[in-house]
């Protein structure tokens, strides 16, 4: 696999992409915890859940701030179905299957991320943080075509 198939949008928002390897193991990281936490009874708002995910990263962390968004869509999910990062001015997110893809940061594109729907403000959950060193190592190589690159 290569990012196409192999890089999920939880993947992309909390470690960014280098393989299958790293990507298999986020992944597995993001299922552990959200296991957990639904068999714990987690209770907390969308921001307390976004935080929770952020132990998933294997990556080393850069001193470079960005904001991971989740989206849940019930109340009682304490994993989110969809994530995405913003960085700079820009909105990052990809889905299996797509290119990495980006969209002006505003208040309406912090709900309604390049490869999904508009989400309802009150499904979303952020998150401050700081990029990976995989995600800055695709961002600074990333030849942008029509808002989207392919790692």
């Amino acid at each position: 696999m290569a990012f196409l198939e192999g890089c999920s949008c939880r993947v992309w928002a909390l470690d960014g992409w280098v393989n299958d390897t790293l990507s298999n193991a986020v992944n597995n990281e993001i299922s552990d915890v959200g296991n957990g936490l639904l068999l714990n009874g987690f209770v907390g708002s969308h921001d307390a859940k976004v935080q929770q995910f952020k132990q998933c990263r294997i990556s080393p962390q850069v001193a470079i701030p960005c904001v991971i968004y989740g989206e849940f869509e019930y109340p009682g999910d304490v994993t989110p179905t969809h994530m995405w990062l913003e960085y700079g001015a820009w909105i990052y997110d990809t889905i299996p299957g797509a290119p990495l893809r980006r969209k002006v940061a505003t208040p309406a594109s912090r709900i309604h991320p390049p490869s999904a729907y508009q989400y309802h403000p009150n499904q979303v959950g952020s998150a401050s943080w700081y990029l990976s060193a995989s995600h800055l190592a695709v961002l600074e190589r990333a030849v942008w075509v029509n808002n989207e690159f392919m790692p």
